[in-house]
């Protein structure tokens, strides 16, 4: 190796040597490295040759006539600085910048060599590229940003502005630099401002949320707000003032509509139609002028004062705050009415509407109608109806009272010419009969005797008890005592037949004694007659919780009850028409029916078929009947 190999090989540079024909004859380590090629692939290569696919900065091919080598030796003179892009093998696109300096024999005027060197810029090709897309990038964000900017000069000159601006001002920029300043599209009213505020940015005190008006050319007209401030040098000489407007047109518009609701809701706030009120904790925080005259109060005599000054005791406040209570929540209204009261004592009848504005503070908004007028129409035309109807009430117990005492003469009659014509029987058949013979007309004549009385009872009952008013006389008695009282009333041959099921630890009951022990005697006056003789009626005594009731079942083993009779089965009607099973419609099981409606129950049907007839009494217990 010769000192001139030994010299390029130590050079970081990439170093090639070429002829005058532009072959290359000597490479060095470096640039084989930087190319990507090995020496016996770099020599002999020649600049003209489409293998290196070099390229300009602005990416267009650089033909192999023109790189720098073949300049140089064409014109004889150095080239300087050259950026070029060569696709290395295996390293993609490599920068370089190259110098080539024609080489000259002695005495001759036509180089014939030259030398290239060339370094790798890669990196800072690329980075120069990244910095130039940033400007780009931020020209853009500042050209396009959704706000105007721009620079003042010390007359408030425009020095630059960004695209933004330029838009709302219908300019050019050629317009506008140097030529025109924002007084220029201020109103008479942002001048003003301009004039009064630029000294004091050019003093170094800066404006923030200045509003003012700006118009363009084409006349539209928004509201900016300014931010502005002054730059100077590192000396604290003036450069320009710097400033931001932000387009606020949308909110100013906003504001002016905020500004109408608050001027309405005002209005409405302070009216004296209706009641206004806030609420916290159930004490007033705020009172509106309606409530003066309503109540009579001013408004210092209710704010801070308990909501129970308004209301006549502690039962009407009470139960009023648990009616809005349940059904207000947050946004909703919740409605009420009560009884409240004037300073001066009378009593007004009030419409509230509530609702809840803040769950964390609990603070309530009420709106309150006086409705005493309509409340005291509204009351008097209740007492008319109810008038109305109790005359008709009236009238229709007279009626039914007529009918009773229709009825009552023809259920007296009949079991009492039954009762002749079975002792007219007896009589007749006592003398030439045997004591044996005279058993059976003796028991028809009691029994007779028996539904004499029964009917009488009925009859009675239903002309006095069931039709008197007012509620009736209930007391806590002795379950079994009424029942055995009903039971006793049977005939006595018929006793032997009852029997009583309990299926509760319940021993008593509130229920009048007198009521319970006819409908219950009906019961099983019923039960007895239309079963078997020889089988037995079961009185079976249970409980419910829901409702509260007591229940008394009675069973027999009848021949059942067709079931398209059920629904009229407990109505009062003529005797004379027959019940399935041969049964008749009397009082007995109408007097059931109005007992347990008395009692606040009812008298149902739970089975009635060819293997008998179950009839429930649900005795109410418990609460208002």
């Amino acid at each position: 190796m010769n000192d001139l190999q030994v010299v390029l090989s130590a050079m970081s540079e990439g170093i090639v040597i070429q002829d005058r024909d532009g072959r290359v004859i000597e490479v060095n380590d470096a640039a084989q490295s930087i190319l990507g090629l090995t020496y016996e692939q770099l020599l002999g290569r020649t600049s003209m040759e489409a293998r290196w696919r070099s390229v300009r900065e602005d990416g267009a091919d650089w033909p192999g006539a023109e790189h720098p080598s073949m300049v140089a030796l064409r014109s004889a003179r150095p080239q300087r600085n050259q950026i070029m892009g060569v696709d290395a093998p295996d390293r993609g696109r490599r920068w370089i910048k190259i110098n080539a300096s024609p080489i000259f024999d002695d005495g001759c005027a036509q180089p014939s060599r030259v030398v290239a060197s060339f370094v790798d810029v890669t990196e800072q090709v690329d980075l120069q590229a990244r910095l130039a897309q940033s400007i780009d990038e931020l020209g853009d964000l500042y050209n396009n940003a959704p706000c105007g900017y721009h620079t003042l000069d010390s007359r408030g000159r425009f020095l630059r502005i960004n695209e933004t601006e330029l838009r709302w001002l219908g300019l050019s920029r050629e317009e506008v630099l140097g030529r025109l300043g924002p007084t220029d599209f201020f109103t008479d009213e942002g001048r003003q401002v301009f004039q009064r505020h630029f000294p004091d940015v050019l003093a170094g005190r800066a404006i923030e949320g200045l509003e003012v008006d700006l118009v363009g050319r084409t006349g539209e007209r928004r509201r900016v707000s300014v931010h502005a401030s002054v730059v100077r040098d590192a000396d604290g000489r003036f450069l320009h003032t710097r400033s931001v407007l932000h387009d606020i047109t949308s909110l100013q518009q906003a504001r002016q509509v905020l500004e109408q609701v608050t001027l309405d809701q005002s209005t409405m706030l302070n009216n004296d139609l209706i009641g206004m009120v806030k609420v916290i904790d159930r004490r007033f925080v705020w009172v509106n002028p309606g409530m003066t005259r309503i109540f009579g109060y001013a408004p210092h005599e209710l704010v801070n004062q308990p909501t129970r000054l308004l209301f006549l005791n502690d039962e009407d406040h009470q139960s009023f705050g648990r009616a809005i209570l349940a059904d207000r929540s947050k946004g909703e209204y919740a409605r009420a009415q009560s009884r409240m009261r004037r300073k001066d004592g009378r009593v007004l009848w009030i419409d509230v509407n509530a609702a809840l504005l803040s769950e964390q503070s609990g603070e309530s908004l009420g709106f309150m109608t006086d409705i005493t007028e309509l409340k005291e129409g509204e009351e008097a035309r209740f007492r008319a109806v109810q008038l109305e109807l109790e005359n008709q009430r009236v009238k229709e117990l007279l009626r039914e009272r007529e009918e009773l005492l229709d009825v009552l003469a023809h259920e007296v009659r009949q079991p009492l010419n039954n009762a002749s014509a079975a002792l007219q029987s007896a009589t007749g058949s006592m003398e030439p009969a045997r004591s044996e013979q005279m058993a059976s007309p003796a028991a028809r004549a009691r029994q007779v005797i028996h539904d004499v009385q029964a009917c009488i009872d009925n009859t009675l009952s239903v002309a006095s008890l069931l039709m008197a008013k007012g509620p009736i006389q209930r007391e806590d008695v002795d379950i079994d005592m009424v029942v055995n009282l009903a039971i006793g009333d049977m005939a006595p041959r018929q006793v032997g037949r009852v029997l009583m099921e309990r299926r509760t630890e319940t021993r008593t009951a509130s229920l009048d004694v007198g009521l319970m022990r006819l409908a219950l005697r009906n019961l099983l006056s019923n039960a007895l007659k239309f079963s078997p003789e020889s089988s037995p009626v079961v009185i079976r005594l249970s409980d419910c919780d829901q409702p509260l009731a007591l229940l008394v079942d009675v069973v027999d083993a009848g021949g059942g009850i067709a079931p398209d009779l059920w629904p009229s089965l407990f109505e009062r009607d003529d005797r004379t028409r027959p019940v399935g099973g041969g049964r008749r419609k009397g009082l007995g099981l109408y007097i059931v029916r109005r007992v347990m409606e008395l009692h606040g129950g009812s008298v149902q049907i739970l089975r009635s078929d060819a293997t008998g007839t179950t009839m429930r009494l649900l005795i109410a217990q418990g609460g208002d009947y």
